[in-house]
């Protein structure tokens, strides 16, 4: 009983042996198994000869070696009045302004486009045509207006005299001078009944003897003056802003005082908390209570 059974190779057409486990194979040799299917061709631009894939030939593919050779081939045979898509070059115009000739798409001349051959000829039309009662946007100019402080006639476009303190006063000394008269004291939109919040002794004096105490750095974060930018802030515990017992006060940095604004009773007992002893398990290494 034979061992090996003949076969034609499928790519070459040569005739080789394979044992008759493998009855069905189709190639002689690894390379006609991968140039299976592939067609030699030679490239339409360069005249390199190059392999590719069967369905790309029969399919009208397969023309050239690479992209480049494309690119080259189509800047040659497929550009300007041979491009599927011409439609016969720029279109001539004279400038409006200027009266210089120039070329531009034919496209933006559909659009009502290609009137000026450049920006600065667009702007000299449009200031001489487009300006004051011509312009689209005329709101009726600028309306005559008298100064409450002065008497002081002078004049204000619509768009800015929107809001209700505009369009009153002329200049910015006669609005300070009506602001002075007519939003101080009392009469002022951030009045809080004109007394400070805190007591006599909440001097400059006295809390920078709570920084000095503090060491001049940040209870939590240890961050310095220097590092913070400005002086130290100091903070009340209890956030009564009566209460001056040194101990109700320490020294934070601007960010550690900006997280103490919100969830007041976690901040309260925190500072509780650090001020106290920890009894340590250091055989665990963690706080198992305050002294």
């Amino acid at each position: 009983m034979a061992s090996s059974v003949p076969r034609i190779c499928e790519t070459c057409g040569k005739e080789f042996s394979v044992p008759r486990q493998r009855a069905n194979a189709h190639f002689c040799s690894l390379q006609c198994y991968w140039d299976y299917g592939r067609v030699k061709r030679v490239c339409k631009q360069c005249g390199k000869t190059f392999v590719a894939e069967k369905n790309q030939v029969e399919t009208g593919h397969a023309l050239f070696c690479s992209r480049e050779c494309v690119n080259e081939w189509q800047s040659e045979h497929v550009c300007g009045s041979a491009h599927p898509n011409w439609q016969g070059g720029p279109a001539k115009r004279v400038c409006k302004v200027c009266g210089t000739q120039f070329g531009v798409r034919r496209a933006t001349v559909d659009k009502g486009g290609g009137q000026f051959c450049s920006v600065e000829c667009a702007g000299k039309w449009r200031s001489k045509h487009l300006r004051g009662k011509k312009s689209p946007s005329w709101t009726g100019g600028p309306e005559h207006l008298v100064c409450e402080v002065c008497g002081k006639a002078f004049e204000r476009y619509s768009s800015h005299i929107r809001k209700e303190s505009h369009g009153k006063f002329c200049s910015s000394r006669c609005a300070g001078v009506w602001l002075s008269e007519h939003k101080r004291g009392a009469n002022s939109p951030l009045w809080r009944g004109g007394r400070s919040p805190y007591p006599a002794g909440w001097i400059k004096t006295f809390k920078q003897a709570i920084r000095d105490r503090d060491g001049n750095k940040c209870l939590f974060c240890g961050k310095t003056t220097e590092q913070n930018g400005r002086a130290l802030d100091v903070h009340h515990i209890d956030y009564d802003k009566i209460n001056l017992d040194e101990d109700n006060l320490v020294s934070l940095c601007r960010a550690c005082h900006t997280r103490t604004g919100t969830h007041r009773a976690f901040w309260r007992f925190a500072f509780k908390m650090r001020n106290r002893p920890r009894i340590q398990d250091w055989q665990h290494r963690k706080v198992i209570g305050y002294g």
